[in-house]
C-alpha cells in the first residue's frame, strides 16, 4: 500500500473524505435556499403591482376599508404577507418589500427542496442545476417576486411529492407512515394556499395505479442479490403510495378546512362556490393554450431543456434496463409536472397572462432538465462529465438570466425568442403586462407632475396605490382624481387591446400626445397624458 493511500494512526478518514467533497446535497440545497431568499428579498421592490398581486394585499389589510376580496379565496398567502409586513415595518422596511417577504422566503425554501429533490432522484449535480432553471428565466421570476399563491404553491407542491415519494420508497412500517402523515399535512398546507393543488391529487393516483399495474403484470420481477458493502435497492409498493394517498384525502381536506375560516360556516357549499369562481370571468382557454404560451413565454433554450428532460425520462421509462426505483422517481416527476398544465387546460386554475398560476409545473420540469443534463454528461464524454453538464446547463441558463436583466423591472412583459420577444408578442395579440404600474413610471410622475395634480390611476386597484403611497413612491400632495373631466394627469397601461379608455381621456385632457412612456424594446407598455401645465 501506497503512504498516500495509508491512514495515519488517529486519524478520522469520514472526516477527511467529508472535506475532500464538501458539497453534499444537503449543503448544495442550504446554499440555494440562503442565495434564492436573499437575492428575491433583495429584488421585491423591483416590479410593479399586478392585479393578482394587489388582490392578496388587499386580503392582507391593505388600500381602503372595502377594497378586500370580492370571492372566497385560500386564506394562507394573504396571512403570510401580513405577518411579514409587519415585522418588516418594525425594523424600518418599506411596506412592499414586507408584503414580499413572504414570497421570498417560499422562494428560498422552493430552491432548497428542489436541489433535494433533483439530489434524491439524479444526484449532487442535478441539485446545483435544477433551481437555476427555475429562478433565471424572468416570465417565472416575476410570480415569485409577488405577494401571492405562487412562490408558497409551488414550494408546497415540491414538498409535498418529496414526502409522498419517502412514503413510497420508505422500508419500515413507522417511517412509511411517517412520511405519508407529512404528505398529508403537507397537501393541506397547499390546499390552503391554492386549490390548484388539487391537481397533485390526480398525479398521485396515476402513480400509484402505474405501481400497481406493473406489480400485477410482473409479479415475479426478479429481485437483485445483495452485494456486500451496499445499501440494498428500495423498490417501491403500491401499497405504500395508496397509504400516502390516503393520509392525503384524510388530513389534507380537514387541515385546509381548520386554517380556512371563511369555510367554517358552510364548508361544502363554499369550497363549492371556490371552486366554481377559480377561472373568473375570462375566456375558457383554447386546447393547447396553457403549452403554447409556456413556450412563447419562456426563452427557447429553456423551452428546449424542458422537452429535453421529458423526452429523456420517457425514454427512460420505456427502456427495458431501467430499475423499478429509477422508474417510479421519473413517472412521478412527469405526472407532476404535467399535473398542474392539465388542469390549466381544464380551466380550474386562474386565468392570467403567463405561466405564472401553473408555476407548479416548472420545478419537476427543471428536475427532469437538470436529469437528463447530468445523463448527457456521462454519455458524450464519462472522462470529462461535469464540464459537459456544467456547458449544458449554462446554455439553458443564460438566455433566461440576459432577459431578466434587460426587461427589469417590467418581467411581467418579457416574452420569449418564439414569441419574437416583446414586438412580436404584441404584434400576435398577446398581453403586454400584468396591469402593473411600472416603477419607471413612478418616478417620472413623481419628478414632473405639478403640485397638487388630481391624477386619474386606470386600471390601478386600490391596494396596489395605497401600498405605494405608505411607501412614498406616489407623492403625498398628488389628488386621486374621481373622474376622467376633473382629473390633471392621466396614467394608461397599454393593453394591447381596445383603446376604448385611453379615447376618452383624449377627449378629457383634450390631447392625444402623451408626455411620458415605458417601453421594452420599443414597444409601449404605459402612458401619461397631462392637461397643459400640468406636466413640468
Amino acid at each position: 500500500m501506497s503512504p498516500s493511500s495509508a491512514s495515519a494512526p488517529g486519524v478520522d478518514t469520514d472526516a477527511g473524505r467529508r472535506a475532500r467533497r464538501p458539497w453534499t446535497p444537503r449543503r448544495i440545497a442550504l446554499a440555494w435556499g440562503a442565495a434564492a431568499f436573499l437575492a428575491t428579498a433583495a429584488l421585491s421592490s423591483g416590479p410593479g403591482i399586478s392585479r393578482e398581486e394587489a388582490s392578496v394585499l388587499a386580503e392582507a389589510g391593505a388600500g381602503p376599508a372595502g377594497a378586500g376580496p370580492t370571492r372566497l379565496r385560500p386564506p394562507l398567502p394573504a396571512a403570510l404577507s401580513r405577518v411579514t409586513e409587519a415585522v418588516a415595518v418594525r425594523v424600518g422596511l418599506p411596506h412592499l418589500v414586507g408584503y414580499r417577504l413572504a414570497p421570498a422566503l417560499c422562494t428560498g425554501l422552493l430552491a432548497a427542496l428542489l436541489a433535494l429533490l433533483a439530489a434524491a432522484v439524479a444526484g449532487a449535480p442535478a441539485a446545483v442545476i435544477a433551481p437555476a432553471l427555475v429562478l433565471f428565466a424572468p416570465r417565472l421570476l416575476h410570480p415569485l417576486l409577488q405577494a401571492g399563491p405562487a412562490a408558497p404553491g409551488a414550494a408546497l407542491a415540491v414538498a409535498t411529492v418529496f414526502a409522498y415519494r419517502r412514503a413510497v420508497l420508505a422500508r419500515a412500517r413507522a417511517a412509511r407512515l411517517a412520511a405519508a402523515a407529512a404528505a398529508g399535512v403537507l397537501f393541506g398546507l397547499a390546499l390552503a394556499v391554492q386549490l390548484e393543488a388539487l391537481a397533485l391529487l390526480a398525479a398521485f393516483v396515476l402513480h400509484a395505479g402505474f405501481l400497481a399495474l406493473r406489480r400485477s403484470v410482473r409479479p415475479a420481477d426478479p429481485e437483485p442479490g445483495p452485494v456486500p458493502g451496499e445499501v440494498p435497492t428500495v423498490r417501491p409498493h403500491p401499497r405504500s403510495a395508496w397509504t400516502a394517498l390516503a393520509a392525503m384525502l384524510v388530513l389534507g381536506p380537514l387541515l385546509a378546512v381548520a386554517l380556512w375560516p371563511g369555510l367554517w360556516a358552510d364548508p361544502v357549499g363554499r369550497l363549492r362556490d371556490a371552486l366554481l369562481a377559480i377561472p373568473g370571468d375570462a375566456p375558457a382557454a383554447s386546447l393547447g393554450a396553457p403549452l403554447a404560451v409556456t413556450v412563447l413565454a419562456l426563452p427557447a433554450s429553456l423551452v428546449v431543456a424542458f422537452a429535453g428532460g421529458l423526452a429523456h425520462a420517457l425514454a427512460r421509462l420505456l427502456a427495458r434496463t431501467t430499475d423499478a426505483r429509477e422508474r417510479q422517481d421519473r413517472l412521478l416527476l412527469v405526472v407532476a409536472a404535467v399535473a398542474p398544465l392539465a388542469a390549466a387546460q381544464a380551466g380550474l386554475v386562474p386565468r392570467g397572462p403567463g405561466p405564472g398560476p401553473w408555476l407548479a409545473s416548472f420545478p419537476f420540469l427543471a428536475a427532469l432538465a437538470a436529469q437528463a443534463a447530468v445523463a448527457a454528461g456521462r454519455a458524450l464524454w464519462p472522462a470529462h462529465a461535469r464540464p459537459i453538464r456544467l456547458a449544458l446547463a449554462a446554455v439553458a441558463i443564460a438566455p433566461g438570466l440576459t432577459g431578466a436583466i434587460h426587461a427589469w423591472p417590467d418581467l411581467g412583459a418579457s416574452w420569449g425568442e418564439l414569441a419574437g420577444g416583446a414586438p412580436g408578442a404584441a404584434s400576435r395579440g398577446l398581453p403586454r403586462h400584468h396591469g402593473e404600474v411600472s416603477p419607471l413610471l413612478l418616478r417620472e410622475i413623481a419628478a414632473r407632475a405639478r403640485t397638487g395634480a388630481r391624477v386619474r390611476w386606470a386600471a390601478t386597484p386600490p391596494a396596489a396605490l395605497a401600498v405605494l403611497a405608505a411607501d412614498g413612491r406616489v407623492r403625498p400632495d398628488l389628488a386621486l382624481a374621481a373622474s376622467l373631466d376633473e382629473c390633471d394627469i392621466a396614467v394608461v397601461p397599454v393593453s394591447g387591446g381596445p383603446r376604448q379608455d385611453e379615447f376618452q381621456i383624449w377627449a378629457a385632457l383634450r390631447t392625444r400626445s402623451p408626455v411620458a412612456g415605458v417601453f421594452l424594446d420599443e414597444v409601449p407598455l404605459a402612458w401619461v397624458y397631462a392637461r397643459p401645465g400640468a406636466w413640468r
